[in-house]
């Protein structure tokens, strides 16, 4: 995902857009009485050819735990 301002610039005049990528998103699903019925985290990681899948797997864990603690 990514987040940002689009198409507005406030410290010039003109028009640039500033967005980030979001390496950690969450989702929380509510039923009717709006209490948090699931949770869903998103977490991303960047494979490259000089990748060791152990390590990106160990990292997205620890990129879901700030998350968890939250809830």
């Amino acid at each position: 995902g990514f987040l940002g301002e689009l198409n507005s610039s406030f410290a010039t005049d003109s028009v640039s857009s500033d967005l980030f990528v979001n390496l950690r998103c969450m989702q929380i699903e509510v039923n009717s009485e709006l209490a948090m019925i699931k949770a869903y985290l998103y977490m991303g990681c960047g494979i490259t050819k000089d990748s060791i899948p152990e390590k990106e797997w160990s990292e997205s864990i620890n990129k879901s735990m700030t998350m968890k603690k939250v809830l």
